[in-house]
């Protein structure tokens, strides 16, 4: 009985390798991607990008994150309400190091992104310029449903100020980057 399960594991084995070895060749080629981070709203952020191959192991990736948040107090004596609205942008270049564009594979990815921030009605306001790369995977299902998970440090500039006192405060200094992105290639 033992030798009968083990040779019916090694054929399914056998047979499971054979097929991914098949599958391997029926990649489409994929040329532009969309994804989103899901991790983002943690920092109430809505955050995506979108991807251009331009070359086999090269993308273009344009990052795009919207900050909205409209908070009110209610008290005794009345009520408020204020509000944070920002939008963030940048240029990175993803360079495969296996696997061509959008494909199974892992990839370096240096970014550069700037952002700006408006605080309600006090008329604060915070802009922000960074810079970051990335070490990472993708994954690409033959669906086009992609994810990718990468990490890697970074660089940040934030000047925070008020309408009357511009550059109050200053910020900046190298923190961890992080990146879980789904999405889909085609």
């Amino acid at each position: 009985m033992k030798k009968l399960v083990f040779v019916m594991m090694a054929m399914l084995l056998a047979s499971g390798a054979v097929f991914a070895e098949s599958a391997k060749g029926v990649s489409q080629k994929r040329d532009m991607a969309i994804t989103w981070n899901p991790l983002s709203l943690l920092g109430l952020t809505l955050a995506g990008s979108y991807g251009i191959a331009l070359h086999e192991k090269v993308a273009l990736i344009v990052p795009l994150g919207l900050t909205y948040v409209n908070a009110g107090v209610k008290t005794d004596t009345g009520s408020s309400s204020s509000y944070l609205f920002g939008i963030q942008s940048g240029l990175g270049a993803r360079f495969y190091l296996s696997g061509a564009a959008f494909q199974d594979g892992l990839y370096i990815q240096p970014n550069a992104s700037i952002g700006w921030l408006k605080f309600g009605s006090s008329g604060g306001s915070s802009l922000t310029l960074g810079a970051n790369a990335l070490f990472g995977y993708s994954w690409v299902w033959d669906s086009g449903f992609m994810m990718n998970l990468a990490g890697g440090a970074g660089y940040v500039y934030s000047s925070i100020g008020t309408d009357s006192n511009a550059g109050a405060l200053k910020i900046d200094g190298i923190l961890p980057a992080l990146e879980f992105a789904i999405g889909y290639a085609w």
